[in-house]
């Protein structure tokens, strides 16, 4: 197949999103399939203008691929718009409507506190129009890929083909899981550490964190929590570390930003993994988290369901039980022991390889829908 690659944010393989279609690219690449790939650079434009970039692109281009593999938020467009024969894929990072009626807490400061009574509304207004507007668009697409079963199972309730709906998860590197598979299954020396991995704000948990860890440290009296890749919101280690209370900062551990490279090193003094996210498409921290030996507990939350067992889940917005949770293994040296290594067997699943193979049969078999849809047509 002739497949064009389409990434919303430029193609720099030390983020999440541009991660995933230079590994799955150079995966199809390996099946046989020509790829070729644009972004906001390659269009002379920004994230913001890249989707009407993008319209005019394939307006002229779209005739050369069989394949066409787009962020879904990216453009919108009239299936009439493009050649019949060509395969125009929905790819879901993000779901918008799972964003509909999820309250979220603020960050513990009195701005975040005051916006987020004040704005409530309007944020939960602009969440359904931009759902709206994805319906309209998703309906134009051919195939749909999601990341999660609740993100499939949300569109259908929404009206959508659950034919065209494909649920593949994102892999796992085979550059990025080699320093994370060598860290040593045992648990480390030194005090407990708890990881966590993502920007700090409040749709990753971060208005959890206070009272998670004041609850862990009642547990587990040398705990550590540690943070890495925090910079969003918040720019600094210092904003960070003002969200907790003064007696618990000296138990937290800020890394606002990290390269690729320095992952491993960073998860290698923890013993387990926590992610309080009340709305994701595929969790790759997780993913790196298990990786690293590190069992996750987590939400019960779209991304997390399908990667966890259940007993590492619980209801999202229950910081008590997520502590909880970590204090029973953080306490057990059998258990964590046991956790660790069944942590790292179920990082193996996901691997860009066999990925890669399910899209290509999601592609094929959408391939074969629209040729017998173009074919009763004409």
């Amino acid at each position: 197949m002739r497949i064009l690659l389409a990434s919303k944010s430029a193609l720099d393989p030390r983020f999440g999103a541009p991660q995933t279609y230079l590994a799955l690219g150079a995966e199809l690449e390996r099946r046989g399939h020509a790829v070729d790939y644009v972004d906001p650079p390659s269009l002379g434009t920004d994230e913001a203008g890249f989707g009407e970039r993008l319209y005019a692109h394939l307006r002229r281009h779209a005739g050369d691929y069989d394949v066409v593999d787009y962020d879904y938020q990216t453009f919108r467009f009239r299936r009439d718009a493009f050649p019949p024969d060509v395969v125009l894929v929905a790819r879901i990072q993000l779901l918008e409507a799972g964003l509909l009626g999820l309250r979220m807490p603020p960050l513990p400061r009195l701005r975040s506190r005051v916006g987020h009574v004040l704005f409530h509304r309007r944020r939960q207004a602009h969440h359904a129009a931009v759902a709206r507007a994805d319906d309209a668009a998703l309906a134009h697409s051919d195939l749909i890929l999601a990341l999660n079963t609740r993100d499939r199972a949300c569109l259908v309730e929404r009206g959508h083909d659950a034919e065209k709906i494909v649920v593949i998860a994102n892999g796992l590197g085979p550059a990025a899981a080699a320093p994370l598979m060598a860290l040593p299954a045992e648990v480390p020396e030194g005090p407990p550490r708890v990881a966590f991995i993502g920007m700090f704000g409040p749709r990753k948990g971060a208005g959890d964190f206070p009272r998670l860890l004041r609850r862990l440290a009642e547990q587990v009296p040398d705990v550590r929590l540690r943070l890495l890749g925090t910079r969003g919101m918040l720019k600094t280690a210092e904003e960070v570390e003002r969200l907790f209370p003064r007696r618990l900062r000296a138990r937290v551990e800020v890394f606002p930003r990290y390269w690729p490279e320095e992952l491993a090193g960073l998860l290698a003094p923890c013993w387990a993994g926590v992610f309080p996210s009340y709305h994701e498409g595929f969790m790759l921290a997780i993913l790196e988290m298990l990786a690293a030996a590190l069992p996750v507990v987590a939400y019960d939350a779209p991304g997390a369901c399908d990667v966890l067992p259940p007993g590492r889940l619980v209801p999202r917005g229950d910081a008590d039980a997520l502590a909880d949770r970590l204090a029973v293994l953080l306490n057990d040296p059998t258990r964590l022991a046991e956790a660790r290594r069944t942590a790292r067997e179920a990082a193996h699943a996901y691997r860009w390889p066999e990925v890669a193979a399910r899209t290509e049969a999601a592609y094929e078999a959408a391939r074969v829908r629209l040729g017998a849809r173009v074919g009763a047509v004409s």
